[in-house]
């Protein structure tokens, strides 16, 4: 049973950096088609983006599933898990690269998957639109995440959830809401990282988790913004008497216009209250005392096998006869191997039995001839005290020959043969299933890996053909661009070369218009002289009136005389302004 969420990305990398951790660390398992290390996904989707006017650069889904189906402490299933994230991203845009990290690192420690794709269709060029929403949308026939997931659980046999509840969102699903580089996802993200750690198991350590992170240093080599938790208890609204969270934080650019930006924890996200933390808490701790648990059992271990050493070191150096089985046996049993354990309860008794037996030999042996035949009286002490012993040792020997501290010896020797063979067995099974999971992944990860290999080259293929297409259709679009470009410079030429017609003609035009204007003035001149003197004769002897018509005939001469030297003049400037500068100029006297 899977649940899932989608969220554009506008920064790649910022949303790569989140996934896969500042060092790398956070993804248990990573899956990405494009070749390279941490980086090269995000570079790749600015690539594809930059020149378009995209602002969606990835597409980022979430797949979250139940620790029921998929035990996040094995390895087998947590690839798995991140498996069927790289299927869901192929099953729904399979023309796309891809990146798949899977956490374990979540509330409750339950495996999920952040699935990234860059919004860029491989083979259109186009960005994409399908599955850009939760539900299936009738308008445009495009399909939901959520229906893409529930027919990928249904093709691998997996349960489907009938019907979501509507639940608080946390701060993975939240962060794309947030603006990149803004005081508020960076609250965000170390909060969350405060609250992963594993020695956050109240508040008191989660604010001292924050504190130790306040002497960090960011990515430019300086100290990061100082972050504190403040708590206090609502007065009013529906969670009078509750307590409440508030984040602050230096404000250096200021964002906010004060010292420090300040937000509620519920407005980040449900996990960052006091009721989503205690989630964060009982799972530390229930590590924690796990983790102690083990260190007991070891430590106690331990210490079991120093007593029985030196238990068998003390049994060693008595050089006695040990009258105990059962002590004899608590302190060999660790020692000795299970498969040896019925050789020895029977070797128990004979060597029991051998050793009486040279006590008696020893004790029975006459005394050394040696001995002073004057000294009576330490011969007798001699044998009195020697048979005493032999009293003693035959009673410990008829103990020892005891029928039922026998039998009970034995039961006792055959209860723990049997059940250090139970252990022996249960012991191989086990072992027998960790070799089994164990092919069962290297077949798994060798089959991916030869997956990921024909992925690759077909995709690299694909890539240079793409390339190489790209390449032939930009090139042939700049010989189309410079034809057009030729066409249109041979039209201008034609229009300037109809023009320079012209205005040679004009040009022409303007050389003769001066000549004819002189030539036309001399002929005014002559004409109107020839016909002043006839009209100022023909007066009839009348003598005032040969004067007046002299007077006017004389005054036109005059006029006449003026304008062919200014015409005169005209000419002669034109002509210097051409000489000069190639292009006439009126006179100044005109401009005046």
């Amino acid at each position: 049973m899977s649940t899932t969420h989608y969220s554009p990305s506008t920064s790649a990398a910022d949303t790569e950096r989140y996934t896969r951790g500042k060092e790398d660390e956070r993804g248990v398992a990573v899956t990405c088609d494009v070749p390279g290390g941490p980086g090269a996904f995000s570079a790749r989707a600015r690539a594809l983006t930059q020149n378009t006017k995209r602002d969606v650069e990835a597409l980022h889904y979430r797949q979250s599933f139940s620790d029921e189906e998929f035990d996040p402490k094995k390895p087998e299933n947590v690839q798995r898990v991140n498996d069927l994230g790289y299927q869901l991203a192929k099953k729904m845009h399979p023309r796309s690269d891809c990146l798949v990290v899977t956490h374990t690192d979540g509330r409750g420690g339950k495996a999920h998957n952040h699935v990234l794709v860059i919004n860029h269709d491989n083979e259109t060029g186009k960005a994409l639109s399908d599955y850009r929403t939760f539900h299936d949308r009738k308008v445009g026939n495009q399909r939901g995440v959520q229906s893409a997931n529930d027919e990928l659980m249904r093709e691998h046999g997996l349960s489907v959830v009938k019907q979501l509840e509507r639940q608080p969102q946390d701060w993975e699903l939240r962060r794309e809401d947030f603006a990149e580089g803004g005081l508020d996802r960076e609250m965000g993200d170390r909060m969350t990282t405060a609250l992963a750690d594993p020695r956050t198991v109240d508040k008191a350590s989660l604010e001292a988790v924050i504190a130790e992170q306040n002497q960090q240093l960011g990515d430019d080599g300086e100290r990061v913004p100082r972050i504190r938790l403040h708590t206090a208890v609502s007065k009013r609204g529906k969670n009078v008497g509750k307590e409440t969270w508030t984040l602050y934080i230096e404000d250096r650019r200021g964002e906010s216009g004060r010292a420090e930006r300040r937000k509620r924890t519920s407005a980040l996200s449900a996990d960052f209250t006091p009721e989503g933390a205690q989630a964060f808490f009982g799972y530390h701790q229930q590590q924690k005392e796990q983790e102690h648990e083990r260190s007991a059992r070891q430590v106690e271990a331990a210490e079991r096998a120093e007593r029985i050493a030196a238990a068998a070191r003390q049994s060693g150096d008595d050089g006695g006869v040990d009258l105990d089985p059962r002590r004899r046996r608590g302190a060999e049993r660790e020692a000795r191997p299970t498969v040896r354990a019925a050789e020895e309860a029977r070797g128990v008794r004979k060597g029991h039995g051998r050793e009486t037996t040279r006590r008696l030999e020893r004790i029975t042996a006459p005394p050394s001839t040696s001995t002073h035949s004057s000294d009576v009286s330490a011969g007798i002490a001699s044998i009195e005290s020697r048979q005493n012993e032999i009293a003693s040792t035959l009673g410990e020997f008829a103990q020892s020959l005891n029928g039922e501290s026998l039998n009970a010896a034995s039961r006792t020797l055959v209860a723990e043969a049997q059940k250090n063979h139970a252990g022996t067995a249960l012991a191989i099974e086990g072992l027998q299933a960790q070799a089994a999971a164990n092919q069962k992944l290297v077949s798994q990860v060798g089959g991916a890996v030869q997956r990921i290999e024909k992925r690759t080259e077909k995709r690299v293929q694909k890539a240079v053909e793409q390339v190489a297409g790209e390449a032939s259709a930009t090139m042939t679009a700049n010989l189309d661009a410079s034809n057009e470009r030729a066409k249109r410079i041979m039209q201008a030429t034609a229009k300037l070369e109809a023009r320079q017609l012209w205005s040679a003609a004009a040009a022409m035009c303007l050389v003769l218009l001066p000549g004819a204007v002189v030539v036309a003035g001399l002929w005014m001149a002559v004409a109107g002289l020839i016909t002043g003197a006839q009209w100022a004769l023909d007066v009839d002897g009348s003598v005032w009136l040969g004067i007046g018509r002299w007077l006017v005939v004389s005054a036109g001469f005059a006029g006449a005389g003026y304008g062919l030297f200014a015409s005169v003049r005209w000419v002669a400037g034109l002509v210097g302004g051409w000489k000069s500068r190639g292009m006439p100029k009126w006179p100044g006297w005109r401009k005046s």
